[in-house]
């Protein structure tokens, strides 16, 4: 089983809030977009397992308070007529969720129906106990106090490819924050909203990072 890992480090990072420590993580065979390991190696371009980028951030206060994570995946896709999320039933995304002793590893995977539509199921969410949520991608629904989102959105990463390309040639800086190459690209992406006091409580440190898998054929 091959394992992508995308940290909530570097570049790329948004909604970060006060109040949240984001750590390293151990060494991993990590992954960039567009770059995974199993990408420049046998089967060769798994793009469904290729994470993009991590967000999240917390919101609300007290007993309302929640948690926010996104992962995006298969990402920088020109827009295409009926483009829909990449549904690859034997792909295996985690969103890793761990404060103190308290350690959640979310699990989302997808699969069609006798319709051909996408569905995500979602397990270990925090909040959630041993509850299976599922529900249809391509819009919102709430299960057991979890909110989840699995689609196709906007690529919110921001990068100039041509200027760090040319950076690398030249060996001056020519990156400009006016040319971005993810600009008007599609990604896939899930989405949860669960309670904060789920995993941390105290202001205790939140450390969040996602890793992909593909465990079939």
């Amino acid at each position: 089983m091959k394992l992508v890992t995308k940290a909530l480090l570097g570049a790329g990072v948004v909604g970060l809030a006060a109040g949240v420590t984001w750590q390293a993580i151990p060494t991993v065979e990590a992954s960039d977009q567009g770059d995974p390991p199993m990408r420049i190696g046998p089967p060769g371009n798994d793009t469904a397992a290729d994470i993009g980028d991590v967000y999240a951030w917390h919101s609300g206060s007290g007993t309302d308070a929640k948690l926010t994570a996104i992962v995006t995946f298969d990402s920088k896709k020109a827009p295409a007529a009926g483009q829909k999320i990449t549904c690859d039933r034997n792909v295996l995304y985690r969103i890793h969720l761990e404060s103190g002793a308290t350690t959640f590893a979310v699990e989302a995977r997808f699969g069609l129906d006798d319709a051909n539509n996408c569905f995500v199921q979602i397990k270990n969410a925090p909040g959630a106990g041993t509850s299976v949520i599922e529900g249809p991608t391509g819009r919102a629904f709430t299960r057991k106090g979890v909110k989840v989102f699995a689609g196709l959105v906007d690529d919110p990463f921001f990068f100039d490819q041509v200027g760090y390309e040319q950076t690398i040639q030249m060996g001056t800086l020519r990156m400009t924050n006016d040319r971005d190459d993810f600009a008007g690209r599609n990604a896939s992406a899930i989405a949860i909203e669960v309670p904060l006091s789920a995993i941390s409580s105290g202001g205790a440190s939140i450390r969040v990072y996602s890793t992909s898998a593909r465990t079939g054929g």
